[in-house]
């Protein structure tokens, strides 16, 4: 088995990541001057592998104490069936992976402290007698956490420190509480695509206590909006000193909403509107999951570029390393208009 996919890389290599790097951009282009590229190369490798780590660590250890829900109700899990040998030169691989880069990462107290705090979270989530995913609300902060605030806050920090760059309290609060509210919206999505595998297997969650139907509700009515308008905050922040990203992020909005009226759905111009399932979906993933993982990175790499051109290099491997929007474009989008441009039946003449 692969090591990506025993690592279940697909859930945050071109998810989670990307976001991160964004970021990273973002207090790269602030520093003056900007650190040496092969020192941020090397860091950079270092914090992606450390990312690596922890990732792996928290599937493995998740899956290590669901393995007789998950085979009750045939879900997959990466520990199953492995050879105990075999499983623990896995569990040492990543603990290395997490650690060891850490010898040479810039830290402060506060990466430290986060870090710990990120590990001790991995554990009670799942641990018997803990166990806070099946503890009510207690599970989804803990994932919240863990996934993405304490992730985004480390990474941070770390390129912060490299870049001898202060982020404003205001920005930190910002981004902490937007990280937080994304990871509360993602973990609850899971759940409610779970719940049905998860009440097979006896399994107690946020969604299964409560209903899918009032979680739905607080995503649409709470989360959602909250997750956008901080984000909105964000990019009012960051638009100070690189309004192309704001403006990227408007751009992109308006195009998503046109493509969804060209293909007919009743959404959001019109008096009889789409079924709120779909309108969540919309803003969810086609609307901010996307720009997050396909554009947000690289509308802040061009503004490190510009003001850094040594970092061109960097560029060109975000493009080889992370799915992104000019490859999708290329790939899917592009194909896609002209498919239905030749489609588009011929216009009359007056």
């Amino acid at each position: 088995m692969r090591l990506k996919t025993l690592l279940r890389a697909h859930r945050w290599w071109d998810t989670q990541i990307p976001v991160m790097m964004a970021l990273v951009y973002c207090v790269l282009a602030q520093a003056e001057p900007a650190p040496a590229v092969a020192a941020t190369l090397g860091t950079l490798a270092l914090f992606l592998v450390a990312s690596v780590g922890f990732a792996g660590f928290g599937h493995l250890f998740n899956d290590l104490f669901d393995i007789q829900q998950d085979v009750e109700s045939g879900a997959s899990n990466l520990v199953a069936g492995r050879h105990p040998l075999r499983l623990a030169a896995t569990f040492i691989l990543v603990l290395l992976l997490a650690w060891v880069p850490w010898r040479w990462l810039p830290t402060t107290p506060a990466v430290w402290t986060l870090l710990g705090l990120e590990f001790s979270l991995f554990i009670l989530y799942s641990l018997p007698g803990v166990r806070l995913k099946e503890r009510g609300i207690l599970g989804p902060i803990a994932d919240a956490l863990y996934s993405w605030t304490i992730t985004t806050a480390v990474a941070l920090l770390v390129f912060a420190r490299l870049g001898a760059v202060v982020v404003p309290a205001w920005a930190s609060a910002i981004l902490a509480a937007w990280a937080f509210v994304l990871g509360l919206r993602h973990i609850l999505t899971h759940q409610i695509e779970d719940a049905g595998r998860d009440q097979a297997a006896g399994m107690t969650t946020y969604v299964t206590q409560h209903g899918w139907l009032p979680t739905f509700r607080i995503l649409q009515r709470v989360l959602l909006p909250a997750e956008a308008l901080l984000f909105l905050a964000l990019l009012l922040g960051i638009g100070v000193d690189a309004p192309i990203v704001p403006i990227g992020f408007l751009l992109w909005t308006g195009l998503m909403v046109a493509r969804e009226r060209d293909r007919a759905v009743q959404w959001p111009a019109v008096k009889q509107r789409g079924p709120a399932i779909h309108r969540l979906f919309f803003f969810n993933i086609t609307v901010l999951q996307r720009f997050y993982t396909l554009w947000f990175p690289l509308l802040t790499l061009v503004v490190l570029v510009v003001r850094h051109p040594a970092y061109l290099l960097l560029g060109i491997l975000h493009l080889i390393l992370f799915e992104n929007g000019v490859a999708v474009l290329f790939r899917t989008d592009l194909p896609d208009f002209l498919r239905r441009l030749r489609a588009a039946p011929p216009r009359e003449l007056a």
